[in-house]
């Protein structure tokens, strides 16, 4: 005679397992995790992320921004620069009209003394002054110095003195004397007024 089998009755609370538990630190991971992922994504974005700005070629190539440049008044003289260009392309023609002059002079004219002799050795001091005037004028205007200007200007009173003597004042004159030491002039006196005028402006920047 069998034994009728023992069945097991199914109890009515089924135990969980630990590995379908849920633990707080699970849940901590899972609200941590499409933040994450979120992040992730928007490096991996070249669009949004913070470091492809820097690394683009406009920003390489793009320019740093200048500062504005300082506005300066320019007080230099147009009209005197071209007087002192002009002058100092005709003076050494003029010299070398008056030297060659001077040599007629003292071959077909009778001269008293060493009269000729220092009116010829005379072009050469007058040679250096003129050089020098305008090489000072010419600096003095550009460069806005009044302390070349200033110069100028008294070199410029002793030049019309040299001009005049050549012109009118030497043993003889000819034609050709009076009309090459009179144009010489004419450039002298120009500069002379307009000297003044431009030293005046340059007080101004005081």
């Amino acid at each position: 005679m069998s034994s009728p089998t023992k069945q097991r009755a199914p109890s009515s609370a089924t135990a969980t397992s630990p590995s379908h538990a849920t633990s707080p630190k699970s849940k901590r991971r899972e609200r941590s995790d499409p933040q994450q992922q979120s992040e992730s994504a928007a490096n991996s974005n070249p669009a949004t992320s913070p470091h492809s700005s820097s690394k683009s070629p406009k920003a390489l190539t793009q320019p740093p921004p200048t500062a504005p440049a300082a506005s300066h008044k320019i007080y230099s003289s147009l009209p005197l620069q071209i007087m002192i260009f002009l002058n100092e392309r005709f003076f050494p023609i003029m010299w070398i009209i008056l030297l060659a002059m001077l040599i007629y002079k003292g071959v077909w004219f009778p001269y008293v003394g060493i009269a000729l002799p220092l009116e010829i050795f005379g072009l050469f001091p007058f040679a250096v002054l003129e050089a020098a005037r305008l090489f000072l004028g010419n600096r003095g205007n550009k460069m806005e110095e009044r302390g070349s200007f200033a110069i100028f200007l008294g070199l410029t009173l002793v030049t019309i003195f040299a001009y005049l003597f050549y012109g009118i004042w030497q043993t003889y004159v000819t034609i050709v004397d009076l009309v090459v030491c009179g144009i010489g002039l004419v450039f002298v006196v120009a500069e002379l007024l307009s000297g003044v005028v431009q030293i005046i402006s340059f007080h101004r920047l005081v």
